[in-house]
């Protein structure tokens, strides 16, 4: 539930572009599961969490903490 909520909430993400959109929600399937791509999408997460602003980042995080591996966690210093 949790990762169907984050990609909703993405979709609703005005300050982000189309593309911006996709790249989040591949995002946060890599953060979701622990591939070579986990620490890339942590990086990628938190510079798209500073491009959305801190209520609506804030809000995101707490949806993505429930989805994501403790590796991804631990790299996003949560």
């Amino acid at each position: 539930m949790a990762l169907a909520a984050a990609r909703q909430y993405t979709d609703d993400l005005e300050e982000l572009s189309p593309e911006e959109k996709v790249e989040l929600k591949r995002t946060i399937d890599d953060l979701s599961s622990d591939t070579p791509f986990t620490t890339l999408a942590v990086s990628r997460f938190k510079r798209i969490i500073d491009k959305i602003g801190p209520v609506a980042g804030d809000f995101l995080q707490k949806l993505v903490v429930n989805v994501a591996t403790e590796a991804a966690k631990k790299a996003m210093g949560l």
